[in-house]
C-alpha cells in the first residue's frame, strides 16, 4: 500500500533541499552584489557627501574588520581596539563624511590585490597555480599541457587584477568622481565576465576537448575547490572521454 504523504521520511525533502542550497545561495550572491554595486555607484559618484553613502562605504569595511578580529587568536585585544576605532569614528562623522569615496576606494583596490595576491602567490615554486587547482578537480591528473595553460591563465588572473587596482587608483586621483565610480562599482564586474570569455574563447583553441571544461562546469570547480568538497591532491572526477 503507497505510503501517505505524513510517512515519507523527513530527510528527503531536507536532502533535497540540500542540493539546491549552492545555487540558491550563488544567485542571492549574485543579486545583493548587484545591488550593492548599483548603490556603491550612486553614493560614490554624487557630487555632495551623504550620511547614507558613508554608511554604504564604511559597512562592509567594519564588518570585514570585525570578522578578522573575531577569528583572531588575538580577539581579546583586537575587539576593544576595534570598538574604540568605531568610537573614535562615530565622533568625527564629520570628517569620514568629507572623505567617504576613501572607503569606496579601500574597499575596490583592497579587493582587487587581495585576489590578485592569491592567484599570484600560488605562482611562487612549489606551489600549483591556482587555476590548476581548479583543474584538477575535474581532471584528476592533469597533462603537461594542461599545466602549462592552466598556469598560463593564473598570469593572466594576476596581471589582471593588478591592472585593475592600478587603474583605479589612476582614476581615483585624476579623474572626476562618477568616472571613478562607474569603472569601479558598474564596469569591474563586467570586466571580469569579459576576461571569463575570452579566456573560455582560447581555451577552446588551445586545448582538445577531453581537457577543456565549459563556463558552468569551470564554476563547479571553483566551487567545489572553496567548499572543500575535494581536496587539493584527493582523487577527482574522472577525465572527461571525447564523444
Amino acid at each position: 500500500m503507497a505510503a501517505e504523504p505524513s510517512q515519507v521520511p523527513a530527510t528527503q525533502a531536507p536532502a533535497g533541499i540540500r542540493r539546491h542550497v549552492p545555487w540558491l545561495r550563488g544567485v542571492a550572491l549574485a543579486l545583493a552584489g548587484m545591488a550593492y554595486a548599483w548603490l556603491g555607484y550612486r553614493a560614490a559618484s554624487q557630487a555632495a557627501p551623504a550620511a547614507a553613502g558613508v554608511i554604504l562605504g564604511f559597512a562592509p569595511l567594519a564588518m570585514l574588520a570585525l570578522w578578522l578580529a573575531w577569528r583572531s587568536r588575538r580577539r581579546a585585544l583586537l575587539l576593544p581596539l576595534l570598538a574604540l576605532a568605531m568610537l573614535l569614528g562615530w565622533t568625527h562623522a564629520g570628517l569620514l563624511l568629507q572623505h567617504y569615496r576613501w572607503a569606496y576606494l579601500l574597499q575596490h583596490v583592497g579587493a582587487m590585490l587581495l585576489f590578485g595576491t592569491l592567484f599570484g602567490h600560488s605562482l611562487m615554486p612549489g606551489r600549483e597555480p591556482m587555476v590548476s587547482r581548479f583543474a584538477r578537480q575535474l581532471h584528476g591528473t592533469l597533462s603537461p599541457r594542461l599545466r602549462r595553460y592552466t598556469r598560463g591563465v593564473t598570469w593572466a588572473w594576476t596581471a589582471f587584477f593588478a591592472s585593475m587596482a592600478l587603474i583605479s587608483l589612476v582614476l581615483f586621483a585624476l579623474a572626476p568622481a562618477r568616472i571613478w565610480a562607474l569603472y569601479a562599482e558598474l564596469l569591474t564586474p563586467l570586466l571580469v565576465l569579459a576576461l571569463f570569455a575570452v579566456e573560455y574563447l582560447v581555451r577552446l583553441r588551445a586545448l582538445p576537448p577531453e581537457e577543456r571544461a565549459g563556463p558552468i562546469e569551470s564554476v563547479l570547480a571553483y566551487v567545489r575547490y572553496r567548499s572543500g568538497l575535494a581536496a587539493p591532491g584527493a582523487p577527482a572526477a574522472a577525465p572527461r572521454k571525447r564523444t
